[in-house]
């Protein structure tokens, strides 16, 4: 089975980036859906994380946070998600925490498009995986 990636633009995932992680297991598929399963399990706690750091003005928790975030948005391709930590990390660094309300508000909202953008991908796949040979 070959998975076909989405080759539209989009502006929260690279498609690129997602043909590259697929391209690194060949013939196994089932590795890259369980990556974006782990990421779409791990994140939900990486934002809570996130948003509690923010909340609590700790700038320590806020840098390791995003950090950890980070991480995971690049290697899915989520580059402006993997952006907007960055940023949050660079605050938490500099002990500015001025600005992290609104990007984490603008972060909320594209991690939002980026999880709604992998489920529709998982879809795909799991209807490709399941389509009857010819």
């Amino acid at each position: 089975m070959t998975l076909s990636l989405n080759r539209e633009p989009s502006p929260h995932l690279d498609p690129l980036a997602l043909e590259e992680l697929r391209r690194q297991m060949p013939g196994r598929p089932d590795i890259f859906i369980r990556i974006i399963h782990s990421f779409l399990r791990a994140s939900p706690d990486l934002l809570k994380a996130l948003q509690r750091a923010i909340h609590s003005r700790d700038p320590e928790a806020v840098r390791q946070a995003a950090h950890a975030m980070k991480s995971s948005n690049a290697q899915i391709g989520a580059k402006q998600l993997a952006a907007m930590c960055y940023e949050l990390e660079l605050l938490g660094s500099m002990g500015q925490l001025l600005d992290a309300d609104q990007l984490l508000a603008d972060l909320e909202q594209e991690y939002q498009c980026v999880e709604e953008e992998l489920g529709v991908m998982l879809v795909k796949f799991h209807s490709e995986a399941n389509a009857p040979v010819a």
